[in-house]
């Protein structure tokens, strides 16, 4: 994903898919669909995305706390790809619902792709001053872990954020430095989305 290389991550997904379900295991194969919903997304194949995305949710919305957080990565990966396809309100419900089940299970090393993506959510359905808070968590937390990649996301998410609350000031700080870090991230998706945005703002 983060590379571009979405043909390698189709074929990856599809793999996953298949090995899942192999295995009978529910919250990993909700996982896995939801990472091919993404890939398909991606690929402009809308319907093939969206028919992932609700089996996915199907199987996570099946599942305890107890069994979810074996494989917490499923309502997360769950709630990244409903921010892609615009289902925000199902977004939030299975984000929050993994930052919980995290919280409670110990699991604190999905906090900052959690923050970014339900900081995208509560900015979509106009949350503003909530998304600002918990993208600012994550800001400050990524760079208490040096965590460059974490930090390069979570900042484009507080620019748009920050934009709509009419910052501009803010908005073009968090987009230029998310730009300049984003040469050490490795990652031309977060690249391109950074000069993007600091392209608008100018």
């Amino acid at each position: 994903l983060w590379r571009t290389r979405h043909a390698e991550m189709h074929e990856a997904a599809e793999r996953a898919v298949t090995a899942a379900r192999r295995l009978g295991e529910a919250a990993l194969t909700a996982a896995a669909l939801a990472e091919l919903a993404l890939a398909n997304s991606i690929m402009g194949a809308a319907d093939r995305a969206e028919a992932s995305r609700s089996e996915a949710a199907a199987l996570v919305d099946s599942l305890s706390d107890d069994e979810l957080a074996g494989h917490l990565e499923a309502a997360d990966w769950l709630a990244g790809v409903e921010l892609y396809l615009d289902r925000y309100a199902e977004g939030e419900a299975h984000a929050n619902r993994a930052l919980a089940v995290a919280r409670a299970t110990g699991q604190g090393e999905l906090f900052l792709l959690l923050a970014a993506t339900l900081g995208g959510l509560l900015r979509q359905r106009g949350k503003l001053v909530e998304a600002a808070e918990l993208l600012d968590g994550g800001i400050e937390a990524a760079r208490l872990l040096g965590n460059t990649h974490a930090l390069v996301w979570t900042l484009l998410g507080r620019s748009a954020a920050a934009l709509r609350s009419g910052d501009v000031e803010l908005a073009l700080a968090t987009a230029q430095e998310s730009f300049d870090l984003s040469g050490d991230a490795e990652s031309s998706f977060h690249s391109a989305e950074a000069a993007a945005d600091c392209a608008d703002l100018r």
